[in-house]
């Protein structure tokens, strides 16, 4: 149920009116009509026996911290506004559950579904007039690590979307709402929204289609696309895309119909705030006694050259710039795959009353430059001497003569020349590899050169073995892609969160007497969205190619053939099971099998099929103490006793049931089970995490399978 933002109460439950206050209120009536509104809206009762208010205000709005406490020490803090907007709501109850002694989780009380309807309730309750937010179920996984369900979404206002998120969080035992926030509480956004109903607007782009096609057509004119080659999944190979050229966010406004650079209106923008920063490093120095280890490292630094001989080969390159620089620091490193030593080199220059640094890596035995980086002290205007083409001349020869096999490969891929307006003294450069007339920028090396001297100022360079080239033959047109590429698009009308200058708004103007250079505004208007988030077109099939997760999804489809498939899904849905597709339920249970299980419960959930997925499992195994380092043996059957035993040691029930003499169980072969088993056999009958075979025994030494591991493991965590 909505609210409006003027809330009208009945005469009888008020003591002062609703409306906001006007500024001749007094604080406390201020606050006395503000706790009434929120009171209302959140149906609070007089139960709480302490309360406080604390008022924030700016030029825009005023905030009222609410914070009541009960007799039982519960606590309830309100952020509101004295339009009765909620901002924030944090509940706090006095009884904090202790965490279980054991590693295991259990599955929360209140299911996923019901505590989303509980915060939707919620939502409806506190948003105000025209605000809405429909939760729908979380792209996140949900966690057994956290005793909360949490939910968010953003804010829709006249049904369409803003940028606004809304937050809400719900006790996964008690079902309570602990927690709500919407993020434009720290954002003051500056007049009124328009309504889309002024301007004939509508969410649905049949109402409105000329409006939505002209601003499609607009924004599609933005969207460039280049060709070039790209590094595959396997690493191994590299085909031909279009992918987009296209960095700048573009909308068109509503009400104008005009195409806006919203990048680039940021940019100039924050560009007239200014920013400087600068880096700098530390040495690190290590000493101690000398072992045989040690001395095997020490070796590696045999033919290192000293620090006088690294600075003499790195002078030599005029184009560093280094006459005005002192060497200031040397250090060195190794890099522990291939052993190359690394020299790091740090110059100093005095400017004014501050320093300007150049750092530069090299081989540490062959003086061979590896990059270049700097730091420096920069006015906020400056005058530039060196063309962007002189620069560029230079970039070139520096690098032929640096590492020719690898330049020569190479074209100029993009350049920007240098601003004197100050936001960058350099000229940038990134010249990329070019194979059958096409780039491929997965091979690059970037240089900057500085605008005032003609030096570089950085230098990077990237170039990995060379994949196998797909042909440049049956290529599409770039029309045809374009066309492909925009139908991975929808045209949205929504509010947008658009920067100006403080000064150009009445609003505004209140902030900028205050020194706050912009401010924000929600405007509506048309813009493009990806459902799919795609990164370009396959060059020759105009398939979209889309931007694979890493999330991988955890499902089986063999489920039909198993009695454990209701537990299986349970547990997939927290991601805790194995990856690859299948569940191999009468599969035996080996003890690679039961550690990844056991270690998807923590969160380390990994493809037993990837390489070395081995390792990495029985790595997080010992490390967590899942298993002691000496007992890793990959292909080993484990028991159902062994099975049993391995969970509730890892569930905190280890040392109990080891205790003679206290346990009695009903297993038909009871008499049967080692003595060594016996009282976690008993715990697992009690927990209903075994109720034994088909005849009613433990069958302890019998080999267990994969379905019986995933039965266990669910009913011991619903518990």
């Amino acid at each position: 149920m909505k609210r409006t933002l003027c809330l009208l109460l009945s005469a009888a439950l008020l003591t002062t009116p609703v409306a906001a206050a006007s500024e001749s209120s007094t604080a406390d009536q201020r606050l006395s009509q503000v706790t009434q509104t929120v009171k209302d809206i959140l149906k609070l009762d007089n139960s709480y026996t302490s309360f406080h208010g604390e008022l924030q205000e700016d030029p825009l709005r005023a905030i009222w911290e609410l914070d009541w406490t009960a007799a039982d020490q519960s606590t309830l803090t309100v952020a509101a506004g004295e339009d009765g907007t909620i901002y924030r709501y944090q509940y706090n109850p006095s009884d904090e559950t202790s965490s279980s002694s054991g590693q295991l989780p259990s599955f929360p009380t209140i299911s996923r579904e019901d505590a989303q309807k509980t915060a939707q309730t919620f939502i409806d309750q506190v948003l105000g007039e025209h605000e809405s937010a429909e939760l729908s179920e979380s792209d996140r996984t949900p966690s057994l690590t956290s005793s909360d369900h949490t939910f968010s979404t953003k804010l829709d206002l006249y049904g369409l979307p803003t940028p606004i998120s809304v937050s809400a969080t719900v006790d996964s035992d008690t079902g309570e709402l602990l927690r709500f926030s919407r993020a434009d509480r720290y954002t003051s956004y500056v007049g009124t929204p328009v309504d889309p109903a002024s301007l004939g607007l509508s969410a649905d782009p049949s109402v409105n289609k000329q409006a939505y096609d002209k601003a499609t057509a607009l924004l599609g004119e933005q969207q460039t696309l280049r060709l070039e080659y790209v590094l595959n999944d396997d690493r191994k190979t590299a085909s031909l895309r279009y992918v987009p050229d296209t960095t700048d966010n573009f909308y068109v406004d509503a009400q104008t119909g005009k195409l806006v650079n919203l990048t680039e209106q940021a940019r100039e923008l924050y560009d007239k705030m200014g920013a400087a920063g600068s880096a700098d490093t530390a040495v690190e120095s290590t000493n101690g006694s000398l072992s045989e280890a040690e001395q095997a490292g020490i070796a590696q630094m045999e033919g290192v050259l000293s620090k006088e001989a690294l600075d003499s080969k790195v002078r030599t390159w005029k184009e560093l710039g280094l006459t005005s620089y002192t060497l200031s620091s040397c250090s060195y490193s190794i890099d522990t795959e291939d052993g190359t030593v690394y020299g790091h080199l740090r110059y100093t220059q005095k400017a004014e009353n501050n320093l300007n640094h150049r750092y530069i890596t090299v081989n540490a035995k062959t003086g061979e430059i590896e990059d270049v980086f700097s730091s420096y002290w920069t006015d906020e205007a400056f005058k530039g001497t060196v063309s962007l083409s002189t620069a560029q001349k230079t970039a070139e020869s520096f690098l032929s003569r640096l590492w020719p096999d690898q330049y020569k490969t190479c074209a100029l891929y993009k350049s920007t020349a240098a601003s004197t307006e100050g936001d960058s003294t350099e000229h940038d450069f990134v010249f990329c590899q070019k194979v059958n007339r096409y780039f491929f920028p997965a091979n690059s090396i970037a240089v900057s050169i500085d605008a005032r001297d003609g030096s570089i100022t950085y230098l990077s360079r990237n170039f990995d073995e060379l994949p196998t080239f797909d042909s440049a033959d049956g290529l599409i047109s770039s029309e045809a892609a374009h066309t492909f590429w925009m139908d991975t698009f929808e045209t949205k009308l929504g509010y947008l969160s658009v920067p100006e200058e403080a000064g150009q708004s009445a609003d505004g103007a209140k902030l900028a007497e205050m020194g706050y250079p912009y401010v924000e505004r929600l405007t509506l208007g048309f813009y493009l969205e990806q459902p799919t988030m795609m990164y370009g077109i396959d060059a020759k099939t105009g398939q979209p190619l889309a931007l694979t997760s890493n999330d991988d999804t955890l499902t089986y489809s063999d489920l039909s053939t198993t009695w454990a498939a209701q537990a299986a899904q349970a547990l997939a849905s927290y991601r805790i099971g194995w990856l690859g597709g299948t569940l191999q339920p009468t599969k035996s249970l080996t003890q690679l099998d039961l550690m990844a299980l056991l270690a998807s419960v923590d969160g380390f959930l990994i493809d037993l099929s990837e390489e070395d997925a081995a390792n990495q499992i029985y790595d997080y195994a010992i490390g967590s103490g899942l298993l002691a380092r000496g007992d890793r043996d990959d292909d080993k059957l484990i028991t159902r006793a062994e099975l049993v035993k391995t969970i509730l040691d890892h569930g905190g029930y280890g040392n109990a049931a080891q205790i003679p003499g206290i346990f009695r169980c009903t297993f038909t072969d009871a008499n049967e089970i080692p003595d060594a088993y016996y009282g976690y056999a008993a715990i697992a009958q009690g927990l209903h995490m075994v109720s034994g075979d088909e005849a009613g025994r433990f069958a302890a030494n019998q080999t267990a399978t994969r379905e019986e591991a995933i039965g266990m493991l669910y009913q011991f965590m619903a518990s």
